[in-house]
């Protein structure tokens, strides 16, 4: 059965204020599959993730969400964008202010406010219980830990039933037991959802874990774009040196 693109990039170059961070990325995003966006630090991955997201407009180029070209200027179009996708960023985002119920109701009083109390009760009770974080909803962020915001704070971006969630080092500032736990539930959020993911990470572990397809970001373009499988068996310099930290390999990551 032939898998269906959700996401498409054509000839995209992103950056700040004219300024190209990274350029001519044709990104392909299939649904159900977790795709790995790789890069030396810098080389633009959270800035794609921003642009893919709608928070950043692209320098130049197309991005496509099930088919459907994304229009920057208009806020109708990029309103329709959020409400089917969730993102999970670095720091998780939490308000320190609101409980955990509190924090994943957010996206249902933005988007939809005339949901009753107890639709939104159920709604978010669902979501926390998914992560097992139902038994916490009454605490606050400050109370919880790395791994238990993380948690909390991807129900969040569930919380709409998105189609897909994008995630920025959702591992970073975790113990390798905690990191190893979201890579499980990633994994089986995506088996049992069938939700897709587009993931910015530096955890080795992680990728080999997780990842489907890989796009590698290398100086303002495209290094490799394709399953993870190839990418692991590549005898490219840069990709040995990335995944093997080969001391003699290492010198092309500054070239």
């Amino acid at each position: 059965m032939r898998e269906e693109t959700i996401i498409q990039t054509h000839g995209l170059s992103i950056g700040y204020h004219g300024t190209v961070v990274a350029s001519d990325i044709d990104l392909t995003v299939k649904r159900g599959r977790i795709v790995v966006v790789l890069g030396k630090s810098g080389c633009g991955k959270s800035t794609l993730l921003k642009t893919v997201i709608g928070l950043l407009p692209p320098i130049s180029g197309t991005v496509e969400f099930d088919g459907n070209p994304v229009d920057f200027n208009s806020e109708q179009s990029l309103q329709r964008l959020f409400r089917r996708i969730g993102v999970l960023y670095q720091n998780s985002a939490l308000l320190n202010s609101l409980n955990l119920y509190e924090n994943v109701a957010l996206p249902i009083t933005m988007h939809h406010p005339a949901i009753s109390h107890e639709i939104r009760r159920e709604m978010v009770t669902n979501r926390l219980r998914q992560v097992g974080m139902a038994p916490e909803m009454e605490r606050y962020p400050a109370e919880l830990s790395g791994g238990m915001r993380k948690r909390a704070a991807l129900a969040r971006a569930m919380i709409l039933d998105p189609e897909v969630i994008f995630c920025d080092e959702p591992s970073a500032g975790l113990d390798p037991i905690t990191a190893s736990g979201l890579d499980e539930l990633m994994l089986n959020l995506k088996e049992l959802l069938g939700i897709t993911f587009l993931v910015v990470t530096h955890e080795l572990r992680s990728i080999e874990r997780i990842a489907d397809d890989v796009l590698v970001i290398q100086e303002k373009s495209i290094r490799f774009n394709g399953p993870f499988q190839q990418l692991r068996d590549s005898s490219d310099p840069f990709i040995r040196a990335f995944f093997l930290r080969d001391k003699a390999d290492a010198k092309e990551l500054s070239s």
